[in-house]
């Protein structure tokens, strides 16, 4: 069974450890495109799972600042997504993407995941288990450099350059 705020505080130790993979080696496009890929999966489930619930039920103002949060990182991954190995702007929209990645998680963690708790009630296993096989769906469409392999049927690991980046 999968709970909601658990499952998205784990995504978000997914993408940091993504993000800090890259940091370790701030010139490769592929461990900065694997990151981008951990967080439009994640802003995938919130956008289609999430976010409806918080517009509904919480509040609608806060939907959609999230929704433009979203919105601007995927902007920066679209900018990585162009580039080619060796480009000098890879350092900087990257450190960019990852300082609005840590605002925007910060600010879900502390903000909108104990109001979604509140609100959600037992509900949050159902969206939990939404959201997990929504994952699972996602990881084998997400094309990763270099990761050709499909994820593993019903575990959520598909193999990548990230240490511990799986469930």
């Amino acid at each position: 069974m999968a709970h909601l705020i658990r499952f998205l505080m784990q995504d978000h130790a997914r993408i940091n450890r993504a993000l800090e993979a890259y940091a370790n080696a701030p010139s490769n496009l592929s461990l900065a495109l694997t990151a981008c890929g951990e967080f439009e999966a994640h802003s995938a489930i919130e956008q289609d799972l999430v976010y409806p619930v918080l517009r509904d039920e919480v509040d609608a103002d806060e939907a959609e600042a999230a929704e433009e949060e979203h919105a601007q990182v995927q902007e920066m991954i679209d900018q990585v997504s162009d580039m080619e190995p060796g480009d000098p702007e890879l350092p900087i929209v990257m450190k960019n993407l990852t300082n609005a990645i840590a605002n925007h998680v910060d600010y879900e963690e502390r903000v909108l995941f104990p109001a979604l708790q509140k609100v959600l009630g037992t509900r949050v296993w159902d969206i939990g288990r939404e959201a997990f096989g929504y994952r699972q769906e996602l990881q084998g469409q997400i094309d990763r450099p270099g990761n050709k392999s499909k994820p593993i049927a019903n575990t959520g690991w598909t193999p990548s350059k990230v240490a511990n980046a799986g469930w």
